[in-house]
């Protein structure tokens, strides 16, 4: 979505300006070969591909500002869609990995043994919030 928008933006914008001179621009020279696999411009083809939009008419459908903003909001991923909250915080995620990384403010409260995650030495019973203050803990 945010690249179609950048393209439209782009695209209104005055001929003798660098991002449209970058866009339309073309270098004679090939990618390295471990150079990247996709242009941002192969990308943006893709995007157009997907909303059926011809690649010899977005330019004029770009032109006006309102018809394209509602054309680039019709091409939402499908992994932005799933939302997962906090049945605590009532926080939203847009993913389950994204929830399970969430501490809760309700949490940071407890004390730091009771905390999701905390690790305790066996030997002085310190506890810490994270495995890299547990790994370079030295007991005396």
């Amino acid at each position: 979505m945010r690249r179609l928008q950048l393209l439209g933006h782009v695209d209104r914008m005055p001929d003798d300006h660098l991002p449209e001179q970058l866009l339309f621009g073309w270098l004679p020279q090939t990618r390295p070969p471990h150079g990247p696999q996709l242009r941002w411009k192969d990308c943006v083809t893709n995007d157009l591909k997907k909303l059926s939009i011809k690649l010899t008419h977005w330019y004029e459908a770009a032109q006006d500002r309102a018809a394209w903003k509602s054309l680039s909001r019709m091409f939402v991923p499908s992994s932005v869609s799933v939302s997962v909250s906090c049945s605590v915080c009532t926080r939203s995620f847009k993913s389950k990995a994204g929830q399970a990384r969430h501490k809760c403010r309700a949490e940071h409260q407890l004390p730091i043994n009771e905390q999701a995650g905390a690790r305790q030495c066996n030997n002085c019973s310190r506890s810490f919030k994270s495995a890299g203050g547990f790994a370079v803990h030295k007991c005396q």
